[in-house]
């Protein structure tokens, strides 16, 4: 099957950037069903569940007593709905009070101050956690406009580490990725399955880290 250059690219690019599942490449079909973290076919991911399962557990043990789980997009990026259900069964397991928050892209931070207003009582010590980069910055824009303590009345994690969250005030404990790994391993992944390969890569789900800074105090 002749696929022309710009396939190619187009491709590679598309499975470059995001995390990556192949379907239909040739005629290896491969199907994936997103329920909790099976997958069928070939993929490379982090360990989204289990790093913000980690995350919130040792978040409670630290002293924080509320959770706030916020995110655009819940119900259908994958990667979002992985770290939602990491969320939900650590909360479950510590036995601690939560909300989930969604809210829309075109969501402004001052919009979102006035929600994050309704469900946070500055009387307990509040952990907001945030599912992906762009609502991590709204949150921490939003806890500033507010006039939050942080982190003594609410602390502030998420995914992941731009440059700002390091040069922030207070700098902001961020979930950091091994992007560098998962591309190149989706790259020579790629290739084995294009050229039709004995020998194909396995799948791969690689650890994140936690990058703990002054908005978590920990």
């Amino acid at each position: 099957m002749a696929f022309s250059l710009v396939f190619y690219c187009s491709l590679f690019k598309l499975y470059i950037i995001t995390h990556i599942i192949f379907v239909n490449l040739f005629n290896n079909f491969h199907t994936f069903i997103i329920k909790f973290v099976y997958y069928k076919g070939k993929y490379v991911k982090t360990n989204n569940y289990d790093i913000t399962f980690k995350a919130i557990t040792q978040l409670y043990n630290r002293g924080y007593e509320e959770f706030i789980f916020i995110s655009e997009d819940l119900d259908t990026s994958i990667t979002r709905i992985e770290r939602k259900n990491g969320f939900i069964d650590a909360i479950q397991s510590i036995g601690a009070n939560s909300n989930i928050i969604k809210v829309e892209s075109q969501t402004s931070y001052i919009e979102l101050s006035k929600e994050l207003m309704k469900y946070i009582n500055i009387s307990k010590k509040v952990a907001i956690f945030a599912a992906h980069d762009k609502i991590l910055q709204k949150v921490f824009r939003a806890s500033k406009y507010i006039g939050w303590d942080i982190p003594n009345q609410v602390g502030i994690i998420g995914f992941d580490n731009w440059n700002w969250t390091i040069y922030a005030s207070p700098s902001v404990t961020t979930i950091d990725q091994p992007t560098y790994q998962e591309g190149k391993h989706a790259t020579k992944l790629l290739i084995d399955m294009i050229e039709n390969r004995d020998s194909v890569l396995d799948s791969a789900v690689f650890d994140c880290n936690i990058a703990w800074k002054e908005s978590t105090n920990l």
